[in-house]
């Protein structure tokens, strides 16, 4: 929360800008070994990087794409909410770089977004926020002409 904002007794609070950030930014594949004896197994771990982002609608909307580094606070932001999920999959066998990648990609932000979305509710909930609740989430189908 910025200094001296205060959710609950803000008059333009319905009117606040919300920006999402949503990257996946990056994967490793880790050998686990719970007992000396035993072979490990590997886990392929998925990091993604979330958040959601309050601030004055006079605020650039050109931001809203730019990574925050934490280095710089943005002076139109009011709050911000944000998160690393983390998904980790068991691996049978093991799979080529492409592969791993494509499934990161393409999979690993549809099985944390229930997470994430319960986490913005009830943060949005204890800090005061405006009730915001993400969209569930839809992925677009490839359709046979797409592959052209």
């Amino acid at each position: 929360m910025a200094e001296g904002f205060e959710p609950k007794f803000d008059p333009d609070i319905e009117e606040l800008q919300v920006d999402l950030r949503h990257f996946v930014v990056g994967y490793e594949v880790v050998e686990v070994q719970q007992q000396p004896d035993e072979d490990g197994r590997q886990l392929f771990r998925v990091l993604v990087d979330l958040g959601v982002r309050w601030s004055r609608p006079t605020a650039s909307r050109d931001r809203a794409d730019q990574p925050d580094d934490g280095a710089t606070a943005d002076p139109d932001q009011l709050a911000l909410i944000e998160a690393l999920m983390v998904a980790e999959y068991a691996m049978a066998t093991k799979l080529e770089d492409e592969a791993l990648e494509a499934f990161a990609l393409q999979n690993a932000s549809f099985h944390v977004w229930p997470y994430w979305r319960e986490y913005v509710c009830s943060q949005c909930y204890r800090l005061n926020l405006p009730r915001f609740l993400l969209p569930t989430r839809q992925f677009a189908q490839a359709s046979p002409d797409d592959e052209e």
